[in-house]
């Protein structure tokens, strides 16, 4: 066996064990550059447990360890590059948007590198980091007061996982936390509610690549949303609640085809102009009314 065939083995084992140890969320510390050139380089210390500190250490650094380390895996030595895309894919799951951010985009940068090493290091990340993700996005929404009901379904091909997902006005998080959404795959069902749902936290929802049905209610959204929505190619359900969107949002709902029903309750479009979206939207089955809503 080569020694970057070794590496990529060990890679496996010492890179997921580490992920597992640290999946906690926790907040970046600030490393100055010169801790974080120290750190790199002991990243092919001849001691193991300075090579386990240094990576820990740069896992909490946050994106301000991202371009050193990238320079690390253009010319560092088998095991510094090794470590630093474990580094690198420990980030991309980072409850820190920005960190989390750049991170995937490196790791999909690295995936096409002429170095073979890199790349299989790049690809298994990637292709890991999902399913452990699923897992610790699900652990962190609950820890910040999100209910989250897990669902197996046939999809007809095989068995998979669903969410049905409730977040409140008791939710803890912030709009970073949202983004753990993006992690979510399968059928999912989300029903958010209070102020804190604004225009930031529904950028946020649209990159969740299975959200098949979405409730808002009482959030504070506005129409810049209904466009941003307009990315979520599966979505089948839009229930918009008490929030002020407005007449001016009457073409971007048009433009949602792909919509089975939409429901307009409470909000600050005019009777004509619910009217005009459901003889506009035929293959969508529209419900305008004042108000009416005893939900949650």
């Amino acid at each position: 066996m080569t020694r970057s065939a070794m590496l990529v083995r060990v890679f496996t084992v010492v890179g997921w064990s580490l992920f597992a140890a640290t999946s906690a969320a926790q907040d970046a510390d600030v490393l100055t550059p010169d801790q974080i050139d120290r750190w790199v380089t002991s990243l092919g210390s001849q001691s193991f447990a300075e090579r386990q500190e240094a990576t820990r250490q740069l896992i909490s650094g946050g994106s301000a360890v991202i371009e050193p380390l990238q320079e690390a895996i253009d010319l560092g030595d088998p095991e510094t590059r090794m470590r630093a895309v474990m580094v690198i894919g420990r980030l991309a799951v980072s409850a820190d948007r920005e960190s989390r951010k750049q991170a995937q985009t490196v790791l999909a940068t690295l995936s096409q590198s002429e170095d073979r090493m890199v790349r299989q290091m790049a690809l298994q990340t990637i292709s890991q980091l999902g399913e452990a993700m699923q897992d610790r996005a699900i652990d962190h929404l609950r820890s910040k007061g999100a209910e989250i009901l897990i669902e197996e379904y046939w999809d007809g091909l095989q068995q998979a996982r669903g969410y049905q997902i409730l977040i409140g006005p008791k939710f803890r998080g912030t709009a970073d936390d949202f983004g753990m959404l993006v992690w979510l795959e399968g059928q999912t069902k989300l029903t958010l509610v209070g102020e804190q749902i604004d225009d930031q936290v529904i950028e946020q929802v649209a990159t969740m690549p299975s959200l098949y049905w979405l409730v808002v209610k009482r959030g504070v959204i506005t129409n810049q949303s209904i466009v941003t929505l307009g990315r979520l190619k599966p979505l089948r359900y839009l229930h918009l609640y008490y929030v002020p969107i407005d007449d001016q949002c009457g073409d971007a709902l048009v433009e949602m085809k792909g919509l089975v029903q939409l429901r307009l309750f409470g909000t600050r479009i005019s009777r004509d102009k619910g009217e005009w979206a459901n003889q506009a939207m035929t293959s969508t089955e529209v419900d305008w009314r004042n108000g009416a809503c005893l939900l949650y």
